[in-house]
């Protein structure tokens, strides 16, 4: 989409949750990544929310790790990047 210029990535353990009505926080979240990297998110530069941190596996089960990408028609503004909770 012409309009659409910024990328927001996220990756989250979803087998991870610390209730099973709370969300798994995330394990990776990075805003504000320029389209053009998007052939090579894993070098991207953007504004880095969470630092990965990799899955923290507290049992034997399997766990899901899911990386989303988000187009964003504008950048996240920092203020909006620091109460993401």
């Amino acid at each position: 989409n012409p309009g659409k210029k910024w990328l927001l990535l996220t990756a989250v353990d979803e087998d991870a949750r610390p209730a099973s009505n709370m969300e798994a926080p995330p394990i990776w979240f990075v805003a504000n990544i320029p389209l053009s990297s998007a052939s090579q998110l894993h070098r991207a530069r953007g504004d880095v929310v969470v630092p990965y941190q990799g899955p923290n596996i507290q049992d034997d089960y399997i766990h899901r790790i899911f990386f989303r990408v988000f187009e964003q028609p504008q950048k996240v503004p920092p203020h909006m990047l620091n109460d993401w909770r």
